[in-house]
């Protein structure tokens, strides 16, 4: 039997099945939806935006917020899968092994955030201990530090509520996946609660030889030391093993026309992440306006990992290879200090919130890499029992300081205006150890990244906002991917202008977002002419579009999410790019629907089209990712104890590239495929 063959099985057997689990528990009525539910899916507040806990309404910046019901319905299991249903993001490929995306066109792999504390190890994130994920639209240097000026990605825990929490899921489905999840939580005391979630996955894939488990265990901890003072402790641990995955090369210009289940790699490629993160979070309140919130962070983030990569193509019928081994370690400390205050000054309300971040940042990298026997490009076959690595050309130690102090005021001159205004100082000791040769260089850079944000409210649904805001990437963004000779490099800067409106419908059930903006980032690093291994920062890149963002409670049983985007990236000025040419991995147009609708004897529907328009795979725009639309569906059974839910991906089998790390190395999507759990509430 085939794979294609036994997903229309699993779908026909549980199809069938629901009417009659629906007679046998018919007193068990279905959940009704009521204005709370309604609540759940909206985006709410996000204190990520702006260190203030402003509602999306309020902030005056495009902030994309999936939360968990739809995460629950689409049975995503990995972030690119969430952020499929948000605008401007583009998922790009990372082996498997880490999370990487593009927002507004620019790379954000190292712009991501957890509870708004930067988390900018490169790993696989996994979805069990998400409460929601918020994407912060352009430069959020104000209140984050350094990013790459697309936006920032932030995903908020799971944390102890005070109330009881106890489900656990199974999941089994194609490519031999098998997951189980768990989720506790209680009040051990009058001051005490508790939260814990685990997940623990074994899976294949759809390409040959490419397996993957991981288990991910994250218990936290809340104190109330007081009436006013609360303390609390968390720890994610995961640990994953996967065989990275390149994907297949390019021929003539588009991904090359073999069987998408090819794969280039070799049988000792693995990969082996560890990684820790450990926040304690302090929250007093010296008084109804006055209050301290103060974290300390630490993370451990270790790889281990040999890969193969297509490397171009040797003739027409072979690709070239290279394999990689590459051993990395990062940790990373903070401490963030948030004072806020709320006073009145004449007519003006002023909600301040001032700011101290001390940092610091190390990362320990070995690279090695030999060429080795060419792969029939039609039918690879494993050639190398074993590798060996012996001279490596690169063995850094880089270690990073950084101090920031900021302040920013959101003043309300009436229920019709207010301004929300900020500026950031970041100053960085950078220090970079060649083990190889004994070299130690070292640099400084300080930032001063202002943001300004003005929003009109003619009423209370109607909201309409102009801003502006400025972001910095110094070179100890990217922890050392660049070689000695480059360490001169000024930080890049990108500036933003944004307008926009958001809409509350339906009597607050329903909320429509839309922004149009401008992004410019200068001081981009593009080749030197008169030396090959030299970088000038001449080059200029420009994005502009509009996004639109929509999420409704259209009645008590239907759901709707929708968001498209418009976009128009390229290089302006480069030495060695065409100018005018589109951003890498960055598509001109996309957008996505999902729509859940709930029957009165507990069944749950829910189809949904993602469209992602062409893009080019290099900056030289020479090999073209064609656009596609996937569509997928989901068919349930809710009751208040237990949940039977099928979910498939990709229904009509359609062939597809998800992604692309580079013109040689592109990521085919996922042929049909179906996912089948039972969730147990007890």
């Amino acid at each position: 039997m085939n794979k294609k063959q036994a997903c229309s099985l699993i779908v026909l057997g549980v199809a069938s099945s629901i009417p009659a689990v629906a007679e046998q528990v018919v007193e068990q009525q279905s959940l009704q939806i009521t204005g709370r539910q309604a609540e759940m899916i909206l985006p709410g507040n996000s204190s990520s935006a702006s260190k203030l806990n402003l509602s999306v309404h309020e902030t005056p910046q495009a902030v994309s917020v999936i939360r968990r019901p739809l995460m629950e319905s689409q049975g995503a299991l990995s972030t690119g899968e969430i952020l499929k249903n948000v605008s401007g993001v583009t998922y790009s490929g990372g082996e498997g092994r880490r999370d990487q995306f593009y927002i507004r066109g620019f790379d954000a792999r190292r712009d991501t955030l957890v509870d708004g504390y930067r988390d900018d190890s490169l790993y696989f994130r996994d979805p069990v201990n998400v409460e929601s994920v918020e994407v912060l639209k352009g430069p959020s240097s104000v209140t984050h530090g350094r990013s790459d000026g697309g936006g920032m990605i932030n995903r908020t825990s799971k944390q102890p509520t005070g109330e009881r929490i106890a489900s656990a899921k199974v999941i089994v489905g194609t490519d031999a996946l098998y997951r189980s999840e768990l989720d506790l939580g209680n009040r051990l005391s009058d001051t005490l609660d508790y939260r814990l979630t685990m997940a623990v996955e074994d899976s294949e894939s759809f390409r040959d030889f490419v397996t993957s488990k991981r288990y991910s265990i994250n218990p936290s901890a809340r104190w109330q030391v007081s009436d006013h003072t609360s303390l609390l402790a968390q720890l994610e641990y995961l640990n994953q093993e996967r065989t990275p995955d390149r994907g297949i090369p390019s021929v003539n210009g588009a991904p090359a026309p073999v069987d998408i289940s090819n794969y280039y790699g070799e049988n000792y490629d693995f990969s082996d992440n560890e990684v820790a993160n450990l926040r304690l979070v302090m929250d007093h309140a010296f008084s109804d306006s006055l209050a301290l919130k103060s974290a300390l962070i630490a993370s451990s983030a270790e790889l281990e990992a040999i890969n193969t990569r297509p490397n171009g193509l040797a003739n027409a019928e072979h690709v070239k290879r290279r394999s990689f081994l590459f051993p990395q370690k990062q940790t990373n400390y903070m401490w963030a200090n948030d004072l806020t205050w709320n006073v009145q000054v004449g007519d003006v309300s002023h909600e301040i919130v001032t700011g101290v971040e001390l940092s610091q940042q190390q990362r320990d990298l070995w690279v090695d890499s030999v060429y080795i026997e060419n792969a029939n490009i039609q039918t690879p076959v494993f050639t190398f029992p074993t590798v060996t690595f012996d001279t490596p050309y690169i063995d850094h130690r880089f270690k990073s300081v950084n101090k920031a102090v900021y302040v920013q005021d959101l003043m309300r001159f009436s229920d019709t205006w207010q301004l929300l205004a900020g500026v950031r100082y970041d100053y960085s000791e950078q220090k970079q150890t060649n083990n190889l040769t004994g070299a130690e260089i070292k640099r400084t850079d300080e930032s001063v990244n202002p943001r300004l944000g003005l929003v009109y409210q003619p009423n209370t649904k109607t909201m309409f906002y102009a801003s502006g805001a400025q972001s910095y990437r110094p070179i100890s963004h990217k922890l050392f991917e660049f070689r000695d000779y480059n360490w001169d490099q000024e930080p890049q800067e990108s500036v933003q202008f944004e307008l926009g409106m958001k809409q509350r419908l339906f009597d607050d059930s329903g909320s429509l977002n839309i922004a149009l903006f401008d992004l410019t980032k200068e001081n981009v690093a593009t080749a030197d002419p008169s030396n090959e291994f030299k970088f000038l920062q001449t080059g200029e890149q420009r994005s502009r579009g509009i996004e639109l963002d929509f999420v409704a409670q259209l009645s008590p049983a239907w759901q709707l999410y929708a968001n498209a985007t418009v976009m128009n990236s390229e290089v302006t000025a480069d030495n060695t790019f065409d100018v005018g040419n589109r951003l890498e991995r960055a598509a001109e147009r996309s957008a996505g629907i999902w729509s859940d609708y709930r029957f009165n004897n507990g069944v749950v529907a829910g189809l949904g089209a993602f469209y992602v328009g062409d893009r080019y795979a290099d900056l030289n725009n020479s090999v073209r990712i064609p656009a596609y639309t996937r569509i997928d569906a989901s068919v349930g059974y809710v009751t208040a104890d237990y949940e039977l839910r099928l979910n498939i991906e990709n229904l009509t089998d359609k062939r597809y590239y998800a992604e692309a790390n580079s013109k040689d190395r592109i990521t085919p999507g996922g042929p049909l495929a179906a996912r089948l759990s039972y969730t147990l509430r007890f």
